[in-house]
């Protein structure tokens, strides 16, 4: 009894410590894509900071996680309909970046960073929700 509750207990941390990874790396693209935007905006083009969101919200997904890195992806199907949809969210603000950069308005692109950090808050809340869930 005493064993299988020591076991319990090394799975239920192991757990939480992979959620907290994906809340981290959550908190990373909410906080590079604005950073990011507000650059663009300001025609301050930062290529090497377009390209950090796309790896990390593929290492986040779970059906392209299988072994290409150390970060743990969460299995919840809810959390992964949130990564699918941010995934194509910031599919659109990279295209409205080459826009901007191609001389129209940042309007649009700064409506777009407006619903972006809201789904990508949503997905940091649900992160942290669940990595909480797993405590009690």
């Amino acid at each position: 009894m005493f064993l299988n509750a020591i076991y319990y207990m090394c799975h239920v941390c192991s757990v939480i410590q992979g959620d907290a990874n994906a809340i981290n790396y959550t908190g990373i693209v909410r906080g590079g894509t604005q950073k990011l935007i507000k650059q663009e905006i300001m025609n301050d083009q930062n290529d090497e900071l377009l390209k950090s969101p796309d790896s990390i919200l593929e290492e986040l997904s779970y059906d392209s996680n299988a072994g290409k890195s150390s970060l743990v992806s969460i299995k919840s199907e809810k959390y992964q309909d949130y990564i699918k949809k941010m995934k194509l969210e910031w599919q659109e603000v990279k295209e409205e970046i080459k826009n901007v950069r191609d001389g129209k308005s940042p309007q649009r692109l700064y409506e777009l960073s407006e619903s972006t950090f809201k789904r990508i808050g949503k997905l940091h809340d649900y992160s942290g929700y669940r990595a909480l869930g797993q405590c009690f």
